[in-house]
This record gives C-alpha cells, structure tokens and sequence, in this order.
C-alpha cells in the first residue's frame, strides 16, 4: 500500500520575485505522485470560466509531469 504524504513530506516557501509572489515546494515522491493526480484530474474535469486557468492548469501537469519523469530517470 502506497503511503500517504503528511505535512512532514512537504515543505513550502514564498519569494517575491518581479512578477509577484512565488511558491517553491519540496515534496517526496508520493506527495508528488499525489498532486500530478489531482492537477490532471481538476484539468480533465475543468468546467469552463476563464481560459487562464485552463492553461495554468495544463503547464502545471506538464511540470508535475517532468518533474516525475526525472524522478524515474534518476533512478
């Protein structure tokens, strides 16, 4: 059985950069697993409204996807 992420697994900062705020995370590998899931899932399922979001959505899984892919690459 796959084990759940906890707040222990997860680490979050917050920067200014010129555009604004930005978010760095650090997780292991199921939290990772975990948010790829639920970003292609709320992607797949994305019920319309502003278009921005619909492409922050897809650049977000394709991340969550690289990011998994040097995971296994790295192995």
């Amino acid at each position: 059985m796959e084990s759940v992420p906890t707040l222990s697994t997860l680490f979050l900062s917050v920067m200014f950069a010129e555009h604004g705020p930005t978010a760095c995370m650090e997780m292991d590998l199921h939290a990772l697993r975990l948010l790829y899931r639920v970003v292609s899932e709320a992607h797949a399922k994305w019920p319309g409204g502003c278009p921005e979001e619909q492409v922050c959505l897809s650049t977000m899984k394709t991340q969550l996807y690289a990011a998994l892919m040097d995971h296994l690459f790295e192995q």
